[in-house]
């Protein structure tokens, strides 16, 4: 496994819902491919993840959180 790539980029005035779902979830959140958000759910941001079944839900301010955001409660509805 390759080296995993820490970055995060916001757009000025958009909120993040405070639970996101699935990889889509975690791919419309760090602005990344689907490969890659699958080995950030695996490694990176694990501890914020709950599986219920086949879903993946994603506390977003715990995720932003493991990432290194400061303060995600700006970036969170």
């Amino acid at each position: 496994m390759g080296r995993v790539r820490k970055s995060w980029v916001y757009v000025e005035g958009e909120k993040f819902p405070r639970i996101m779902y699935g990889l889509k979830g975690v791919m419309t959140l760090f602005d990344v491919s689907k490969a890659t958000a699958s080995r950030y759910a695996k490694t990176l941001i694990s501890p914020a993840i709950t599986r219920q079944g086949n879903v993946m839900i994603i506390d977003t301010k715990k995720a932003l959180k493991c990432f290194g955001v400061s303060n995600p409660s700006d970036f969170v509805k």
